[in-house]
């Protein structure tokens, strides 16, 4: 490899007038800016689903793309949506921190507003079939924890569906079906605009690097849907959690809190 410099930047952190940063134009500026830098890379965080409190190392999905990223003015301008759809609270201009609430109280509605819409449906189709190993699991996950008031899945109130009953799988895969398509849905928006990006910087000859959390979440669609890999007792909660011991960073270390593979079944 030639030796070469670049910036730490995550999507999040970009200028944007609806409240966290996106796919949009701010990125695309930044990397208009990283070749007049003449720097080769950009680096980011991971770029999962996150909880509520936005972390991107505790995510619901090894898998799934962060719906905050996709740009609403992409949207508008490919006519999924119009301005008016856009809640006035949600139109901050660049503010300093990202207000977490406000986005998961309206961004989901708009994003379900786009999937309303007559859109591409044959790509769509096409991006459901060659992600169906992990997207149908992660749409119904984020149905279900709806459904359930955004609980963990742990502890949902109905257990069969907790523990991945296959007759509960296709029973609640029927209720949510709508939910379970935006969902679906959303994740080809992100994907789209993630490509899109991607093809820009490589014109550019920029490139995206960035790294994966060690571990998943507990609250997430991989333990739910293959507790089997993850040391968990029977309440489905683990017997040992990931952390990191004293270091120069902490003197004390780090609990992360999330469940250690079953080295012994993925072998």
């Amino acid at each position: 490899m030639k030796r070469s410099s670049g910036i730490l930047l995550h999507i999040f952190s970009l200028p944007n007038k609806y409240g966290i940063g996106t796919f949009g134009k701010s990125a695309y500026d930044f990397a208009d800016f990283l070749v007049e830098s003449k720097q080769k890379y950009w680096q980011v965080l991971p770029f999962g689903p996150t909880i509520e409190e936005g972390s991107p190392y505790n995510s619901v999905s090894s898998f799934a793309g962060n719906p905050y990223f996709i740009d609403l003015d992409y949207l508008i301008d490919e006519n999924l949506i119009t301005p008016k759809d856009i809640p006035r609270c949600m139109i901050t201009g660049n503010r300093k921190k990202v207000n977490y609430k406000v986005l998961n109280k309206y961004r989901y509605n708009i994003l379900r507003l786009a999937y309303k819409s007559d859109y591409k449906k044959k790509e769509y189709s096409r991006f459901k079939s060659e992600n169906a190993y992990w997207l149908k699991d992660y749409s119904l996950y984020i149905a279900l924890k709806r459904h359930f008031n955004m609980l963990p899945w742990y502890k949902w109130p109905d257990k069969k569906i907790s523990n991945y009953d296959i007759s509960s799988i296709e029973k609640y895969s029927e209720l949510l079906k709508d939910e379970i398509e935006v969902n679906s849905f959303i994740q080809y928006l992100f994907y789209k605009q993630l490509d899109d990006l991607k093809i820009y910087l490589n014109k550019l000859d920029i490139k995206l690097i960035g790294d994966f959390p060690l571990y998943v979440s507990l609250d997430s669609c991989d333990v739910w849907a293959n507790k089997e890999y993850f040391k968990l007792d029977i309440n489905n909660l683990p017997t040992e959690i990931s952390g990191v011991p004293p270091d120069y960073f902490s003197k004390t270390g780090q609990i992360w809190n999330t469940p250690i593979y079953n080295w012994e079944e993925l072998r």
